[in-house]
């Protein structure tokens, strides 16, 4: 057995390198052949997988969600695609709060040595693969705007602290999205989120009963234009505490969004900025991924 571990060693404020090499010496000591690849720069990890991952058995990201998302895309043009672990070692790793995964290095080979394997859809939007999440508007902005640095010392507060920062002049989007039932959804949003997680940065919470991996479909929340800052709190609060949908704020299922809009948007892919104009059409690609997981409790 042979595994490929593709580590962003800035990652988790710099403890990505020291992480992965922990993880290579319990791998090693169970005798799996691991190769370590440390990014460098945007797509490495995307490159690397594309490139490399048909020679494995297990393709190990070691990242935050951003180090995901690219390591999924360069997998999703592999010849052969392993199996895919993920250790996170980020400042939200949202997606791992959703699988059950820890950043602990011991959890991580047991799971390559002994993890059950899952089936998960992804998203794709006008060709870029997306593993939780692309979203706009509140919060999204913050993701785009906040500064590494501050990531890198604060970690998930400095999301909030930027969100927080930013709505008083919270913007809203006109916009015209359509289903996979051809049902039409228009109107004035501050927010919009298409997901496949329980968590979302530091606004949107899901229930468990709500969200499948590998369900065909995606979630959609949208929060329309406030009244006032007290009916946008009303329905943040909705959100914070999973009572969906509500006053302000819709919520549905869809394996397809089509979306347009009138001026050009900034999009948030797995935490990462994506500009569109015009239109962009969202899709679920079913079991797309083959996710280690670890094992469920009780199990042997």
């Amino acid at each position: 057995m042979k595994a490929l571990l593709i580590v962003n060693p800035v990652s988790g404020r710099k403890k990505g390198k020291e992480r992965a090499l922990t993880v290579r010496r319990l791998l090693q000591r169970r005798g799996i052949g691991c190769e370590v690849l440390f990014t460098r720069g945007a797509r490495d990890a995307e490159t690397f997988a594309k490139n490399r991952a048909a020679h494995f058995d297990t393709l190990i990201c070691l990242g935050g969600d951003g180090t995901l998302n690219e390591t999924v895309n360069g997998l999703m043009s592999a010849a052969h695609k392993p199996l895919l672990c993920y250790l996170p070692v980020g400042t939200t790793n949202d997606f791992s709060k959703t699988i059950g995964m820890s950043g602990d290095a011991q959890a991580a080979a047991d799971t390559v040595l002994g993890g059950r394997v899952e089936e998960i859809d992804l998203g794709r939007m006008d060709g870029r693969y997306f593993i939780y999440t692309v979203s706009f508007g509140i919060m999204t902005q913050s993701a785009n705007n906040t500064p590494r640095r501050m990531k890198n010392i604060l970690g998930r507060p400095a999301y909030i602290l930027t969100g927080l920062l930013e709505l008083p002049g919270t913007r809203a989007y006109h916009m015209r999205l359509r289903d996979d039932r051809g049902i039409i959804h228009e109107g004035d949003y501050v927010f919009g989120c298409v997901s496949n997680a329980t968590v979302v940065g530091g606004l949107l919470r899901l229930r468990e009963e709500d969200v499948s991996l590998n369900d065909g479909r995606h979630e959609v929340t949208l929060i329309r234009k406030p009244r006032s800052p007290s009916a946008l709190l009303k329905a943040l609060n909705a959100i914070r505490r999973r009572e969906l949908p509500a006053e302000g704020v819709e919520f549905f299922h869809t394996s397809s969004l089509c979306c347009e809009f009138d001026k050009p948007m900034d999009f948030s892919i797995d935490g990462e900025r994506f500009c569109a104009s015009g239109s962009v059409t969202i899709e679920t690609e079913p079991h797309a991924v083959r996710l280690l997981l670890p094992k469920k409790r009780g199990t042997r």
